[in-house]
């Protein structure tokens, strides 16, 4: 998997894992589903960009789909070592939101 949801009230709050190429974004767009960028953040070296975001919850089957989609794409392209650093990233960050209490 190559996301997270954080949950919200009206809106759905995500972090996901994309290409420098930004093929996750490009989904979104050819299926019509509104995303609001909230950061990103990506590290010279690496080929991967975090992303977070906000989508209205009417969207969320589309946007999972998508990304389920990007994550296939991504892997076609070539990039190999994609699921295992959405599993290890991704698997740190869920490690820190739990904290010790």
């Amino acid at each position: 998997m190559n996301y997270i949801e954080l949950g919200g009230r009206f809106w759905l709050h995500y972090v996901y894992i994309d290409t420098c190429g930004y093929h996750a974004d490009s989904l979104f767009n050819r299926h019509k589903i509104p995303v609001k960028l909230t950061a990103e953040y990506g590290k010279e070296g690496v080929q991967y960009i975090i992303i977070f975001c906000k989508i209205r919850k009417k969207y969320r089957a589309e946007f999972r789909k998508a990304l389920d989609e990007a994550m296939n794409i991504i892997e076609l392209l070539g990039h190999s070592d994609y699921t295992g650093f959405c599993e290890d990233f991704l698997g740190n960050y869920k490690s820190s939101m739990e904290g010790p209490f």
